[in-house]
């Protein structure tokens, strides 16, 4: 009884970590792919809204055009036609 005994508590570790080491390296390769895919989301974010700055100016800009002309020239963001 003794000795299986002692093949049990020998022989249940080394199959679990024979499970639980692929199972580890797995879930390390997700977590670095997760992290990975933040930094582009994060990134991506950042852009749209650097971008999306002067789109929101150039709209206004472009209300103030249609409401009062003389209004207009006040825009930092001035139409294509008259950059030179």
């Amino acid at each position: 009884m003794l000795a299986r005994l002692e093949s049990v508590e020998t022989k249940l570790p080394t199959e679990f970590h024979k499970w639980a080491s692929p199972a580890d390296m797995r879930a390390r390769s997700h977590s670095a792919a997760l992290r990975a895919t933040d930094i582009e989301i994060e990134t991506l974010g950042d852009r749209v809204k650097r971008l999306e700055g002067p789109l929101k100016r150039l709209a206004a800009c472009e209300d103030a055009a249609t409401e009062a002309l003389p209004s207009f020239a006040s825009c930092p963001v001035q139409p294509a036609n008259s950059l030179q």
